[in-house]
């Protein structure tokens, strides 16, 4: 198991191979996918099994060890590597078990159990850490994904770490290099850098790194330093010298140093990192970045490589390889030159067919050339690679995917695809099939028999990749001068591979003569699959007694057990002699499948659907069966209409076909009915007088059924009180009672359909007031906030109100007088008209005409709070809401529902709610 502490290699690997891969766009097209046989390894190991302990480790004082043992499997290669993945509880850390040949307790690399233990340190994060996942991959490169639950499937748990781990992030606080300039004009460049550290949560700085790259973005330089004292430091300067790295196939290599011919001028400090010994990381960039540096990184050179590699041509011998039972190496030759700095590396990458049911699908083996600095430069000239290719790796025509040179400055060149044929062979054959092992059995090598007590010979046949084979049968021929015999079994496998044996042997005493062998029981020549016949055989032996045999029925020679078979009646006598009759007959399947489509699911009791709708097929056949890749997929009917089908075909292995069309037809309304706003005969009503509700309503494919409606808290779709609806289903209509109390009430209304789509909710104001219940009067002033008097929001300050509100024995309406004034905002406000005044406990609301500084056409809404009723609250609150034409012109309380709860407190005067 390793962990995710940074080590210093890893860290500058991983960084500089993704900066270098990406800036020189290694990415080669793919190749095109070739068929291939069962000869081969194209499945990844599987973890059969996986347990860890202990389930919790204190690390506080000193580190703990958790041991886990896994049984891991491979079904022809081996396993390679096989790797158990752990989280922390933030993600900032990670661990991982790996399990190889190394940690192997017991079995072989096909099935195989393996133990490791891991040392946790007292750095480690604190909680409980999770199982994320895991990966396998064998020795020829294929490979198999665990998700996290696939992981707890084969026993992987979480375990939990108590610590006292460092969480503070460690610093840099100044960065230096020398030389500077960085002059690789007379030859390569050692650039050497300098950090000043330090960490205040008490692991220690460990790790520092600096990333610098070229003004092309070419060349990249990385230097790090690692503290490997076991001495924790809160402070601490690092040295470390400058390394380049070097694309080279499908990883990079590392060198100390910055070549001659290097790029000039002033190169970018990308970023500056810091780790401590708890993984806590700092990465400085931008204007922190700038903070910490000497200055610019500077690099002179003269002369200056400009220009590409060039390929000019490329080969590899053999051009086929056999890798049934040993890996096998392919050499590779590349003639290249450069016109300054010299090619440092090149590879060729050769990719397999592709493979769909295999993981991966392709894989790439590489053949890679690299020399150090310090070897002599080439410019022109030839380079060599070898690659191996693994016992079982994917069998088939390789092609070239791509051939690429790079130069000590980092000018990569890449050819591929119809690139690749002027310059040299595109495809490699690998053949991986071991030939069968074959033996004789039943009579020895060299043996001698008596007349009639030669025993039966027969073929032992076993291939790894067909198996063990049954239908080899020997062949005796014989005797010869000598009286002798030879048996011989020979068998090619799916391949090509063939296996001989051979056994010979002499019999004593009278003469044998052979026997006559017939097939019984097939009498027409063409039978439909499932009722072929039963074969016989009659033997006849001049000299022996009892003889019989049993018939032999090849398999068909077409898929599926359809074309010809062959039935072999054999038969060897007891002097040695053999005698076989063979009848052939076609076996052929002319039945037609069935298919039928039916809904997953079922309609609401009014038959519709208010959403998508799967149809599902079934389908069967009595002969080949069914072919799975005519097997039609659900269909997914999602619009909407009456009586929708679909329709679907199936062919059996045999090519017959069938078409059906699904049933019931499915009728969907996904479409919400539409409602009107509700509108009532009295609005305001008295509390004696009842008011009629209606909405139209409507809907366009299944029809309205129905409706409801609420006062003020909506319940739910389906939850309210129900409505009438008319005959036409155009109205919806409810009477409203003499049960209300004096309120404002909010009256919601929505309709449904056939298909139990709800329309949205569309509401109104019903007004019910008590023309006996008493009035309201008031006096005094508010702050009126900024934004309240939307013809200037920036007013705010001391707003002025008097007002009377009452109903006059025997009135519909009530009368009074309303003035608001808001000296600040140039606001006069006079009520010309009441329309209701609704008076409830402690709360009082009513609603007319006015006007705004003289002009008419005005409507305003009055809140008032008594504070000194029970329920006022205790304080007096006042609410004044004026609109013109449906627009707001003041609101002291902007944006508030219009119920009666809503009101300002008054900084001074009073509101009074008279009782009658």
């Amino acid at each position: 198991m390793s962990s995710t502490r940074a080590h210093p290699r890893d860290v500058l690997s991983a960084l500089v191979a993704v900066l270098v891969l990406a800036a020189f766009c290694l990415q080669a097209p793919p190749a095109s996918a070739v068929d291939v046989g069962s000869e081969q390894d194209t499945a990844g190991p599987q973890i059969a099994s996986f347990s860890s302990t202990p389930a919790a480790v204190d690390v506080r004082t000193t580190a703990a060890t958790v041991t886990a043992t896994a049984q891991i499997t491979d079904d022809l290669s081996g396993l390679s590597a096989a790797r158990v993945f752990y989280r922390s509880p933030s993600g900032i850390q990670g661990q991982t078990f790996v399990f190889g040949s190394h940690n192997r307790t017991s079995g072989d690399a096909l099935n195989g159990t393996y133990s490791m233990s891991l040392s946790i340190d007292t750095q480690q994060e604190s909680g409980l850490w999770k199982v994320s996942g895991a990966t396998t991959t064998d020795a020829v490169g294929n490979s198999r994904s665990y998700s996290e639950a696939e992981a707890r499937a084969f026993g992987a748990a979480d375990f939990t770490v108590t610590s006292n781990r460092d969480a503070t992030k460690p610093a840099v606080t100044a960065v230096r290099w020398s030389p500077s300039p960085l002059d690789v004009s007379g030859g390569d460049g050692m650039p050497v850098f300098e950090w000043d550290a330090t960490d205040e949560g008490g692991s220690g700085v460990y790790y520092v790194n600096i990333s610098v790259s070229s003004p092309s973005n070419r060349q990249r330089i990385s230097g790090q330093a690692v503290d490997f004292s076991s001495t924790v430091r809160n402070a601490h300067t690092f040295t470390g010298i400058g390394t380049m790295g070097t694309p080279v196939g499908t990883g990079t290599h590392f060198e100390n140093g910055v070549p001659q011919y290097s790029e000039p001028g002033t190169w970018d400090v990308d970023y500056v990192q810091v780790i401590d010994r708890a993984n806590n990381q700092t990465t400085y960039q931008g204007a922190a970045l700038a903070a910490i540096l000497q200055g610019p990184f500077q690099v002179a050179a003269n002369p200056v490589d400009t220009a590409d590699p060039v390929i000019h041509a490329y080969r590899f011998s053999p051009a086929s390889i056999d890798v049934s039972t040993a890996p096998k190496t392919v050499n590779v030759e590349i003639d290249v030159s450069d016109e300054l700095s010299g090619v440092q590396a090149g590879w060729v990458t050769f990719k397999s067919p592709t493979i769909t049911t295999a993981s991966p699908q392709f894989i790439t083996r590489t053949a890679s050339f690299y020399q150090t600095l310090a070897q002599p430069r080439i410019t022109t000239g030839t380079i060599t690679a070898a690659v191996t290719f693994p016992t079982y790796d994917r069998s088939g025509d390789w092609s070239v995917d791509q051939v690429c040179v790079v130069d000590r400055v980092k000018h990569l060149v890449c050819r591929s695809g119809a690139a690749l044929a002027p310059l040299g062979p595109t495809g490699l054959n690998v053949v991986a099939n071991e030939p069968p092992a074959v033996a004789v059995t039943g009579v020895q090598d060299g043996a001698t028999y008596q007349a009639g007590s030669v025993p039966a010979a027969a073929c032992d046949v076993r291939d790894r990749e067909d198996g063990v084979v049954t239908s080899v049968q020997p062949v005796t021929t014989g005797p010869d001068a000598a009286n002798g015999y030879t048996v011989t079994c020979t068998y090619t496998d799916k391949g090509g591979k063939t296996g001989t044996a051979t056994v010979t042997y002499t019999v004593e005493g009278p003469v044998n003569t052979p026997p006559t062998v017939t097939v019984t029981g097939v009498t027409a020549t063409t039978y439909e699959l499932g009722s072929e016949p039963t074969p016989g055989c009659t033997v006849t032996d001049a000299e022996d007694t009892g003889e019989a045999a049993t018939p032999a029925t090849g398999p068909a020679s077409g898929a599926h057990g359809l074309g010809t078979r062959t039935v072999t009646c054999s038969y060897t006598d007891d002097g040695g002699l053999t005698a076989t009759s063979t009848v052939t007959y076609t076996v052929v399947d002319t039945g037609l499948p069935t298919l039928t489509g039916a809904p997953t699911t079922s309609p609401n009791a009014a038959g519709w659907y208010r959403g998508d709708v799967t149809i599902h097929w079934t389908a069967g056949d009595t002969g080949t069966g069914i072919d799975p890749a005519t097997m039609p997929a659900d269909d997914i009917v999602s619009t909407e209409g009456t009586g929708q089908t679909r329709t679907a075909s199936v062919a059996d292995l045999a090519g017959n076909t069938a078409t059906a069309t699904s049933t019931p037809g499915v009728n969907i309304d996904k479409t919400a009915p539409a409602v009107g706003t509700p509108a009532f005969s009295l609005n305001p009503k008295a509390t004696t007088q009842s008011s009629s509700l209606s909405a139209a309503v409507s809907d366009n494919l299944s029809g309205v059924v129905g409706g409801e409606y609420f006062l003020e808290s909506d319940p739910g779709a389906g939850n309210g009180t129900p409505l009438a609806l008319s005959a036409d289903k155009t109205t919806l209509t409810h009477t409203v009672g003499t049960n209300l109390a004096p309120g404002v009430y909010t009256v919601g209304v929505r309709s449904v359909d056939a298909a139990g789509n709800w329309s949205a909710t569309a509401t109104e104001l019903l007004v019910v007031y008590d023309p006996n219940g008493g009035f309201v009067t008031g006096g005094g002033h508010i702050a009126s906030p900024a934004g309240a008097w939307t013809a200037d929001p920036s007013a705010s300050g001391r707003a002025t109100f008097g007002f009377v509100s009452k109903y006059q024995k025997g009135a519909a309406t009530p009368t009074g007088n309303t003035e608001f004034q808001f000296n600040a905002g140039g606001l006069n406000f006079s009520s010309t008209s009441y329309d209701w005044l609704v008076i409830s406990g402690a709360r009082a609301q009513y609603k007319g005409s006015g006007t705004v500084n003289g002009a008419a056409g005005y409507k305003f809404l009055l809140t008032a709070t008594d504070g000194a009723v029970s329920g006022g609250g205790g304080a007096d609150k006042f609410r004044i809401k004026i609109t013109k034409d449906g627009n707001v012109i003041y609101d002291n309380l902007l944006g508030a529902p219009d119920d009666t709860s809503n009101a300002q407190v008054l900084t001074g005067g009073s509101i009074v709610i008279h009782s009658k």
